[in-house]
């Protein structure tokens, strides 16, 4: 059985996404998936400028997401992959489904809630346009 989600635990997973909500930092970890690169190369990969591309590896840095190292005049980037799993276990604990006593699932039947609607999954509901080309 799992625990809730602490308010600290939630801040922290908040944060995380905020971090990783930026489309540049995710190309720049999908990069570094395939194993460590030079700070160039990653400049150069995600079609960033090098300014931009510091940038973004410093907040990636901050956020414990990489790892760096320098060899001679090059920085080296690496993937933190034991944090990025600690991140991704946190928002499937957050997300996983509880377990609800029948009763419970029983009445949010009843009442609508659990079922899926055409406007929750982004599909349109039919209407009379649709009706009419369907004859």
């Amino acid at each position: 059985m799992s625990t809730p989600a602490s308010s600290s635990e939630v801040g922290q997973l908040a944060a995380d996404l905020a971090v990783l909500a930026e489309p540049h930092r995710l190309l720049v970890l999908g990069e570094l998936r395939a194993g460590p690169r030079s700070a160039g190369a990653l400049a150069r990969a995600t079609h960033m400028a090098p300014s931009l591309a510091s940038h973004h590896l410093a907040v990636l840095l901050r956020a414990d997401l990489v790892s760096r190292w320098r060899e001679g005049s090059f920085v080296f980037y690496t993937l933190n992959h034991r944090r990025a799993g600690d991140i991704q276990q946190a928002l499937a604990r957050l997300t996983k489904p509880t377990n609800r006593s029948g009763a419970d699932r029983s009445r949010a039947s009843r009442s609508g809630r659990g079922r899926v609607s055409a406007s929750d999954n982004g599909e349109r509901p039919p209407g009379p346009a649709a009706e009419s080309q369907a004859g």
